[in-house]
């Protein structure tokens, strides 16, 4: 039988490398890797093993809202993606700085 045992990692397409990794870092997540690949992607890392490779090919023109999350339109894709904190009052307090 073929088992998963967790999720590999999570694409994720971003309009700011910088702004992206700041977030992140917030959350205690680690730069690994990048711009690299064709795509390019960059790569960060949680300690609990959470791997997140931000897309950067986001189109120029792309609008700024989250198309996922439009009402009259659904669009396939992932329009949520929750984290399971272990202490959720601490990140916020990380985040607010």
């Amino acid at each position: 039988m073929k088992e998963i045992t967790r999720i590999n990692h999570v694409g994720l397409r971003v309009r700011d490398l910088a702004i992206s990794r700041d977030f992140y870092a917030h959350l205690g997540f680690k730069f690994i890797a990048g711009p690299i690949g064709p795509e390019p992607a960059a790569i960060v890392e949680h300690p609990s093993g959470v791997n997140i490779n931000f897309i950067l090919n986001t189109t120029d023109n792309a609008p700024s809202d989250n198309i996922l999350m439009k009402k009259d339109i659904k669009y396939p894709g992932i329009p949520i993606l929750r984290w399971k904190l272990r202490m959720h009052t601490v990140c916020l307090a990380s985040l607010k700085h």
